[in-house]
């Protein structure tokens, strides 16, 4: 299966707005989903595979203490299998900053 890159975007998510009032017990798990589902409104395709340090970022405080916002980077690409199907792909990766709440959406 091979990528041919196509897309890419550097958003922030506001992770407080989303898991207000969510049960202290799943808020880890809520976040991936509402990660999820924002990258769905945003590129508008339902295959998404988020990182494993992403992963590890959100859970990194425990289940119940998530960060407030998050800097990530979508990668839209067209997987191409032998078989000759086509199908688009996001990847979601974690990028580090100091800053994030005067950032702004950047594509490139």
């Amino acid at each position: 299966m091979n990528f041919n890159n196509d897309y890419n975007l550097e958003c922030t998510i506001n992770l407080h707005k989303r898991t207000f009032g969510k049960k202290f017990k799943n808020r880890a798990a809520i976040t991936i989903k509402e990660i999820k589902n924002f990258v769905y409104k945003t590129m508008k395709i339902k295959d998404i595979k988020i990182d494993t340090i992403l992963n590890k970022k959100v859970w990194k405080n425990g289940r119940k203490n998530v960060s407030n916002r998050i800097r990530v980077r979508l990668s839209k690409k067209l997987a191409v299998s032998d078989e000759g199907k086509d199908k688009w792909v996001v990847f979601v990766n974690y990028i580090n900053m100091n800053k994030l709440k005067t950032l702004v959406t950047e594509k490139f």
